[in-house]
């Protein structure tokens, strides 16, 4: 009885959320349980979080990359893009947890100049660092982004491979990164090894 009781009250509290739902969301929705339910799950769906993976094979070894691309950015990047990154700068120590990066870009990219970005992690033994974006970027787009580099050892000495993982939260139309974002990732990538292959920095 307690238990039939409870699915009574869970299923009620439902439909009533529904109820109020749809008239902010202007939408109807009559007392048909899949209807009740169809409509929850598309509510629901819109805010459900998304993962992307990727490898990036860099033809430089992992703690290069780590010591230019991360520890080293603010010098390094605007070096490495000078066409795209106008500068980087810090609030709080640099590459310490807690502490904001904010990147100025020359021109927009999706109607954005700057990425705000906090540091949640950063292991200089792992190679690892994960960062929160705050504004501009993913986060013009999503919410909750969460951005993890993992450097780890190529295959060929002298190599690296760049794991890239990125988690966030659908907005409304918004499910997935623009089409040509990988693209252009890549692109700043492949000009960074160039960089350092014609450079001893970082050696």
């Amino acid at each position: 009885m307690l238990y039939r009781e409870g699915l009574r009250t869970t299923f009620v509290n439902i439909v009533s959320v529904c109820r109020v739902c749809c008239k902010l969301f202007k939408k109807k929705i009559c007392g048909n349980t899949n209807h009740i339910f169809a409509f929850s799950a598309q509510l629901l769906g819109s805010k459900m979080g998304h993962t992307i993976t990727d490898d990036i094979e860099v033809k430089v070894s992992a703690k290069r990359l780590w010591f230019a691309l991360v520890k080293d950015s603010h010098n390094f990047l605007p070096k490495s893009l000078p066409d795209k990154i106008a500068g980087i700068e810090y609030e709080g120590p640099p590459n310490t947890p807690g502490s904001i990066r904010t990147v100025k870009f020359h021109k927009e990219t999706h109607g954005v100049l700057h990425v705000k970005e906090k540091i949640e992690e950063i292991n200089d033994e792992e190679l690892y660092l994960k960062f929160s974006v705050l504004e501009g970027g993913f986060g013009a787009l999503f919410r909750h982004v969460k951005v993890a580099l993992h450097f780890k050892d190529g295959p060929v000495p002298g190599t690296a491979i760049l794991h890239l993982k990125v988690e966030y939260e659908a907005i409304g139309e918004h499910q997935k990164p623009p089409e040509d974002g990988r693209e252009r990732l890549i692109g700043d990538i492949k000009a960074i090894e160039a960089y350092l292959q014609t450079h001893n920095d970082y050696s």
